[in-house]
C-alpha cells in the first residue's frame, strides 16, 4: 500500500485464479462487443463487457458463489444473510440454492416486485422492511443479533473481490491489448477484484471507475485521499448508490486505480438509452455507469478501451420512462398546441396534413370552453411521432405554411 501500510485486503492474483476455477461451472463468460460507434465517437477502439448477460443480471453472482463456497466447504455455516435492494439479494440466494446453504435477504419495502421475486425464486426467504436502506439495515442488524447466522457483505469481504475479480480475468483473456478499463463503481467491489487482477497481470493499464454524482462517497474519499461520507440523493444508478464505503476496497482503490469521474443522472439516461438503441442492450443504471461516463467526454482516450456493463436488471416502468425520455431528446416526439375552425372536417384538414408529411399521430385532446379560446374555435394538442428533429421542425413549418399558429409544448 502507498505509505507502506499493510493492506486489509489480502487478495492476489493466485487467489482470483483460485475463485475463476471453483466459480467457472456456475458463472458465464460473458462476452465482449466491440462498438463501431463508440470507437467512432471515442477515436480509439472501444469494447463492452456484458455482464448484464451473466446468471442473475449482473456480476455479483461471482462474488456470491466464491464466499458461499468457501463457507460450504468449511461446512461450518448453515445459513447466511444479506441486505440488498436487487443484485447481490440475488446472487447470495442463487449462491445459497446451489451450495445448500439457507439464505435469508433482507429488502427494502418498496423494493421492485420483480427483483424480490427473483431473489425468492431463486430460493432466498426474502423480508422486505423499511422505507429506506437506511432502515432496513437497521432491521437487519437487530435480526441478526437474535439470529446469529453469517452476514455477507456485497464488497468489504476478501473472498467477495476475489469473486469478482474473475471478471478481470477475462477481460485480459478476451482483450489482451485493452489499455484502459472503465468500471461502475458502488463499494468498490467489482472494481477491487479487476483491479487486482489486470495491474498484475499488465501493470501499464488504466483503470477508470466512475460513481453517480448523486451518491459519490468512495469518489469523494478518492480525492481527498480519506475515506469520507458524502451526501447522497436519489439516483437512477441505485445498484452503485453506497453511503458508507469500506476501508478494504478504499485502499485497494488508492493503490490501483488511476482516475475516479462523475456522471448525472441526464448522463446516466442517456447512456441506458443510447444501449437501447443502438447496441439493443437492456442495462441498469448503475450499469452504464462507465458507458455514461464515454458518452458525455467525461474520459480522455487513451488506447484501446473497455467498458464493462455490469448489471441489466432494471424496472420495467423505469425503463418505459428512459425510452420515452431518449426519443424526445431525439426528436421523435413531437408535442404541440394550435387553434382550429369548431366546425366539422376542421380536425380532419389537420391530421390530413399531418398525414401527408409521413408522421404518426398518438394523441388528441380538444379544449372548447375555456375563457382564453375564442368563439367558434377550438383549441387542439396534438402528440406525434416523428423521425427527427428536422422532421419535426418541417411539420411546424408546413402546418404553419397552412395558416396555423403552431406553439411547441
Amino acid at each position: 500500500m502507498k505509505g507502506g501500510q499493510k493492506m486489509i485486503c489480502q487478495v492476489n492474483l493466485d487467489t482470483i485464479q483460485l475463485a475463476d476455477s471453483l466459480i467457472r461451472p456456475v458463472a458465464r463468460v460473458t462476452p465482449v462487443l466491440e462498438s463501431t460507434r463508440l470507437s467512432q465517437k471515442i477515436g480509439v477502439p472501444v469494447w463492452l463487457k456484458l455482464e448484464n448477460l451473466q446468471r442473475t443480471g449482473s456480476f455479483k453472482i461471482r462474488g456470491a458463489f466464491y464466499k458461499l463456497n468457501q463457507l460450504a466447504e468449511s461446512g461450518q455455516v448453515k445459513q447466511v444473510m444479506a441486505i440488498s435492494a436487487g443484485n447481490h439479494a440475488q446472487g447470495v440466494a442463487l449462491a445459497g440454492s446451489l451450495t445448500g446453504i439457507n439464505s435469508t435477504i433482507f429488502m427494502p419495502a418498496d423494493a421492485p416486485l420483480a427483483k424480490v421475486q427473483a431473489t425468492r425464486n431463486y430460493g432466498a426467504e426474502v423480508i422486505c422492511i423499511g422505507k429506506s436502506f437506511d432502515e432496513t439495515r437497521e432491521h437487519a442488524m437487530e435480526w441478526l443479533e437474535q439470529n446469529p447466522v453469517t452476514f455477507i457483505s456485497p464488497f468489504d469481504d476478501d473472498d467477495i473481490i476475489a469473486g469478482q475479480g474473475t471478471c478481470g480475468l477475462e477481460i485480459f483473456q478476451q482483450v489482451p491489448e485493452v489499455e484502459t478499463v472503465v468500471v461502475p463503481v458502488g463499494g468498490g467491489g467489482l472494481l477491487s477484484g479487476i483491479a487486482l487482477a489486470l495491474k498484475q497481470l499488465k501493470p501499464s493499464i488504466r483503470l477508470i471507475g466512475v460513481q453517480a454524482r448523486a451518491s459519490s462517497s468512495l469518489y469523494q474519499s478518492f480525492q481527498r485521499k480519506k475515506l469520507i461520507l458524502a451526501p447522497s440523493a436519489p439516483t437512477i444508478a441505485d445498484g452503485i448508490a453506497i453511503k458508507k464505503p469500506a476501508q478494504r476496497n478504499f485502499e485497494v482503490l488508492r493503490q490501483y486505480v488511476d482516475e475516479m469521474v462523475l456522471v448525472s443522472e441526464e448522463e446516466l439516461s442517456d447512456a441506458l438509452y443510447f444501449a437501447i438503441q443502438y447496441k439493443h442492450l437492456i442495462a441498469e443504471g448503475a450499469g452504464v455507469a462507465g458507458l455514461a461516463a464515454l458518452l458525455s467526454g467525461k474520459i480522455a482516450s487513451q488506447g484501446p478501451t473497455l467498458v464493462v456493463l455490469s448489471g441489466g436488471n432494471i424496472d420495467v416502468k423505469l425503463l418505459d420512462s428512459i425510452i420515452n425520455k431518449g426519443m424526445m431528446r431525439g426528436g421523435r416526439f413531437l408535442t404541440f398546441k394550435t387553434l382550429i375552425a369548431d366546425s366539422p372536417g376542421s380536425l380532419k384538414k389537420v391530421l390530413n396534413l399531418l398525414a401527408l408529411q409521413k408522421s404518426n399521430v398518438l394523441h388528441i385532446e380538444h379544449a372548447r370552453f375555456r375563457s382564453d379560446i375564442p368563439l367558434g374555435t377550438t383549441e387542439i394538442e396534438v402528440e406525434i411521432e416523428t423521425r427527427d428533429h428536422t422532421h419535426a421542425s418541417e411539420i411546424v413549418a408546413a402546418l404553419e405554411d397552412k395558416g396555423y399558429h403552431v406553439q411547441r409544448l
